[in-house]
């Protein structure tokens, strides 16, 4: 019996997956392939134009979940505790509590790079913008709002690195819950 045709959201969702797990340079053809559960001429099918265009994808999914999940609800919170609550929740998520690799570890560093570091860093920075954001709305003005933002961001990024290399999820749990003190206080 033929495999069920898979959706091109689920593909992309497990080729999320298995970048998390290996990283660009490490995720071959072979790894995608056994990651999806479909042949490399299925891959191509979904992706003609090959590992950079799944990455691209990925990265393009992950966009739309940030926008979706953390963008607008952050937006439309009333307070600025609200903002932190539901940029924390958010960020929980995305990273599965700090067991999923950031996408600035892999796609803005190694083979990646030269495709897609720019959309990448564009994405680090809209990032910081929400943080200095929520500052904003604590009420820290100009740059004292904008290094805040930097600070949370680097806070998280440097945490997702930290827990994944020592195996210890709890370094971006803490992370999380020092945001309210960077952004709020």
């Amino acid at each position: 019996m033929p495999t069920p045709k898979l959706s091109r959201e689920e593909v992309v969702h497990r080729l999320t997956r298995a970048f998390r797990a290996f990283g660009f340079d490490e995720a071959s053809l072979a790894k995608l392939s056994d990651a999806t559960g479909l042949g490399r001429s299925s891959l191509y099918h979904y992706f003609p134009e090959g590992k950079d265009q799944m990455a691209r994808a990925v990265l393009d999914a992950a966009r739309a979940w940030l926008a979706d999940n953390l963008v607008v609800p952050v937006s439309a919170a009333d307070t600025p505790a609200d903002k932190m609550a539901r940029a924390r929740e958010a960020l929980g998520r995305f990273y599965e509590n700090g067991q999923a690799a950031c996408f600035l570890e892999l796609f803005a560093l190694g083979g990646a790079q030269a495709a897609m570091g720019e959309a990448v860093a564009q994405d680090m920075r809209a990032v910081q913008g929400l943080f200095t954001s929520i500052a904003e709305s604590a009420g820290h003005c100009g740059e004292d709002a904008k290094a805040r933002g930097e600070l949370a961001l680097v806070v998280v990024q440097g945490a997702l690195v930290v827990a994944r290399g020592g195996g210890d999820v709890s370094v971006f749990e803490r992370a999380l819950a020092r945001l309210p003190q960077i952004l709020l206080d």
